[in-house]
């Protein structure tokens, strides 16, 4: 198809340009950038460029990234950008996977604090202003509701960069340590329950 579609671009524009993999007299293939241009008659001129190691290395690339990303989905971790000048947040895939908004969902403040545990709210609204007037980096937990909604409880570190007009951007990384929260909470709930038995116990001895 590829070599079709640079064929009828050679014809209705008189030059085309594509990607082919040819096969060398050793029998590997090689890719290759076809640069071609029609000359007066019926003839075209041909140059070729070897683009292989060119093409190993963006598949190399695409197979770190995503190794990358099955790496932060697995540990729960996703990035976010938040620009006080249009009061828009930016997701990372790996974060919209966590919560499971897309970006057009979940672009605004408004829209972010909506899903913003009322009890965390406070202080998830304080320890940003903070970053964005006064450039002070962050670091908090809060509880946020996903679009299928469950209660994820999320760990923040953000760092500031000066915006201009006296504002900050928040560059962040959010983890989802909801299974360590709620561990924590049953070992306190265990403690708590532990210390009411042995009150009730000396009370009756």
């Amino acid at each position: 198809p590829a070599v079709n579609a640079a064929v009828h671009d050679l014809r209705e524009t008189g030059f085309c340009e594509h990607d082919v993999r040819l096969r060398g007299k050793d029998g590997a293939y090689r890719w290759f950038s076809v640069y071609n241009q029609a000359v007066e008659g019926d003839g075209y001129i041909s140059v070729l460029r070897d683009i292989t190691a060119q093409r190993n290395h963006e598949r190399e690339l695409e197979a770190a990234n995503r190794g990358k990303q099955m790496l932060a989905e697995a540990a729960g971790i996703g990035a976010w950008t938040y620009d006080p000048t249009v009061q828009h947040m930016t997701w990372s895939a790996d974060f919209a996977h966590i919560i499971g908004f897309g970006q057009d969902e979940l672009r605004t403040s408004e829209q972010l604090r909506a899903q913003i545990h009322p009890d965390d709210l406070e202080e998830f609204l304080a320890i940003t202003r903070r970053g964005i007037l006064q450039g002070e980096d962050g670091a908090f937990q809060h509880r946020m509701l996903t679009k299928d909604g469950r209660w994820i409880t999320l760990k923040v570190n953000f760092q500031c960069e000066p915006h201009g007009d006296g504002v900050h951007m928040l560059h962040g990384v959010s983890q989802d340590v909801t299974n360590l929260a709620e561990a924590l909470h049953a070992a306190e709930a265990a403690n708590d329950a532990k210390s009411k038995f042995l009150a009730n116990m000396s009370h009756e001895i």
